[in-house]
């Protein structure tokens, strides 16, 4: 089977939608170790980044019959489609239906054979370890050592801090795989989110500005996850996640800003609890 990889394809050079590719084909190998997979690249596509470049490498190198090429050649023998799909969301209650990202088109099981083959040595947590995932750079959590607090004090769980900024892929594979709660800001550290354990809890902060349900909750649902979004004021407009400060800046052309996050500490420790207490389902999508 080939795959061709062209620039119309998944919205390239952008890291998140790059991976969505390399996801899709890489379920296709492990899923049919019997079957030759190969991604055709045109040299004038640009789709790389370290994390994708890693990636790439630790499926050539777990499964030898996936293997990616650059050519001139325009094939399109099987050319990749963007999958959409449409999940509940839950928002405070009520229940409102839209469209995200499909990442995986086997159920969990794509996901879970991709995360098992890249990091067979690293075993799943089976504790509610917590670990939070900030950034340095914009999106920054700005309150993490508070919340960090409140989560040890008030629920007695240790939470381990980390940036991926300097991270391998292995390195950032194994901190989620490790951790069944992962705490972050929105932004790309989330593609990682297959390597967490089975019905692990993904809690996505997010500013008022941008809160995109089609990205990461879509990598969620496909791969089993509970996916909790906080966001202030939100509700869903049009099939989209809106909020007055977002519906301005739309208003105005600014698409968004990266802006920094500031969390209410009390709003994650009841997302943690009331995932303990399994009040949460990975069939839907819960903004709050």
């Amino acid at each position: 089977m080939r795959i061709a990889l062209s620039t119309t394809h998944f919205g390239l050079p952008h890291f998140v939608h790059a991976m969505e590719f390399f996801y899709m084909a890489a379920e296709y190998a492990v899923l049919n170790p019997d079957e030759e997979v190969e991604v055709v690249i045109q040299p004038h596509v640009h789709y790389r980044s370290r994390y994708v470049a890693e990636f790439i490498e630790s499926i050539c190198r777990s499964c030898t019959n996936f293997r990616v090429v650059l050519s001139d050649v325009n094939t399109d023998d099987h050319p990749p489609k963007k999958l959409w799909t449409i999940i509940p969301y839950s928002i405070k209650g009520d229940t409102a239906h839209a469209r995200c990202y499909q990442w995986f088109t086997t159920g969990y099981r794509g996901a879970n054979k991709i995360r098992d083959t890249i990091i067979p040595d690293s075993p799943q947590s089976s504790i509610p370890r917590v670990g939070l995932v900030n950034r340095k750079n914009t999106r920054i959590l700005l309150n993490a050592d508070a919340i960090q607090q409140a989560i040890e004090e008030e629920l007695g769980l240790s939470v381990d801090t980390t940036y991926f900024e300097d991270k391998s892929l292995l390195e950032q594979a194994r901190f989620f795989k490790e951790h069944r709660i992962i705490i972050s800001p929105h932004g790309a550290q989330l593609c990682s989110i297959p390597f967490a354990p089975d019905g692990a809890c993904i809690i996505e902060c997010c500013h008022d500005e941008w809160h995109p349900m089609f990205y990461f909750p879509g990598l969620s649902s496909s791969s089993g996850k509970v996916h909790v979004m906080l966001c202030d004021d939100i509700s869903i407009q049009d099939g989209q996640l809106v909020t007055p400060y977002s519906t301005e800046l739309r208003n105005k052309g600014i698409r968004q800003k990266k802006l920094n996050i500031y969390m209410n500490t009390q709003r994650v420790v009841q997302v943690i609890r009331g995932y303990l207490n399994d009040e949460y389902s990975a069939s839907e999508i819960h903004c709050m």
